[in-house]
Formats: C-alpha cells, structure tokens, sequence
C-alpha cells in the first residue's frame, strides 16, 4: 500500500478499507470518496502525486481517479473491466508517471495500462512469450521511472523488466534460484 503527503502536513494513506487521511496532530480520518469516484470501501492500492500536484488513485474499482487538490478537480479514467458493469473490475497495484499527459498502471493479471491524460486512450501492454520485446510477465506490483527516463516493471512471478518508453525496448531481469547473476526471487514486491 502507498502514502502521500498533502501541503497540510496530513498524509492520505492506501488502505483496505478506502483512503485513510492521518492529521498533523495524529488523528486518523476516513476521507471522502473523492466525490463519489471511489466507492466507500473499496481496496485502495496504490496512490501518487504527479509532477503537475495531481493525486492518482487505483485499486479495485473501475478505473484510475485523479485529483487536483488545487482547483478542487476530480475524474475518474475508464481502465480495463471498467467497460463491462456485471465484470469485477481489475485490481490495480502501482502507478507511475512517464510524462506530465502519460500514467502508466500496474494491474493484477491484465498487464500494463499506459493511459494518456489529455485524450483518455488506454494502450495495454501484457506478456507475450512469443516476443522478446514484451513485459516478463503481466501481473504487475510495482512501477518506478528513474532519472534517465527507463520505466521499471516489478511483477508478481517474473521479475523485473525495463522499458524505455520512447523506443519501447524491454529489457527482462529474470529470476534464478542458482544463478547468482539473477534476481533470487521472481515476486517483486517494491520497487525505490
């Protein structure tokens, strides 16, 4: 689960339970569903601040909520299952900022969602055996973009690959318990 900051000094905390505000003084509050985007109760996993201030909220409901604490703007982004109501919608784990108009969201099972904040359109990027240039695998856990620009894919059974965005080049880290060259683990929890 994530935490995040407000100029407040107040932290917005991703629970199990839906967002959970901790006040400077110590005192732990509910918070409102962002204007009815999140439902009550809903899991929330994962929560990020963007370059531009915006809050970005995912977890299991449809869609990727975004607030703008400054001039008070919600929206919530259609992402996958959101399209069909009797399907449950995707557990999704992680976010990351490639550009001030590009997200991308880790999803449980469904791959890598890269969505474009002006236009809405979501490109999907998922495991495919049969290519090289795919994701190692596509239930995904955790998202890092580093100085250079390189997104970090962290999943849940195949490691950790790497993407660099504009040529969209994957690099896998694969996991081997006896190769000392490899990642010891293939569930990849967190990534710093």
């Amino acid at each position: 689960r994530d935490m995040v900051e407000l100029s407040d000094g107040a932290l917005l905390l991703a629970s199990g339970r839906g967002l959970v505000r901790f006040e400077p003084s110590g005192d732990l509050t509910t918070v409102v569903s962002l204007g009815g985007l999140i439902p009550p109760d809903a899991a929330v996993q994962g929560l990020m601040r963007d370059s531009k201030g915006r809050l970005w909220v995912t977890g299991e409901f449809p869609g990727v909520a975004v607030w703008d604490p400054a001039s008070g703007e919600q929206k919530l982004f259609p992402l996958l299952g959101a399209a069909d109501p009797d399907q449950a919608p995707v557990p999704k784990h992680a976010l990351a900022e490639l550009s001030p108009d590009r997200i991308v969201v880790g999803t449980q099972g469904s791959g890598l969602a890269e969505l474009s904040v002006t236009n809405g359109k979501v490109v999907v990027h998922r495991n495919d055996p049969t290519l090289s240039s795919s994701l190692v695998a596509s239930d995904i856990r955790s998202l890092l973009v580093d100085r250079s620009g390189i997104l970090w894919v962290g999943t849940w059974g195949g490691g950790v690959c790497r993407r660099n965005p504009p040529t969209q080049a994957v690099l896998s880290l694969p996991a081997s318990h006896i190769r000392p060259d490899r990642l010891s683990d293939p569930q990849v929890r967190s990534l710093m």
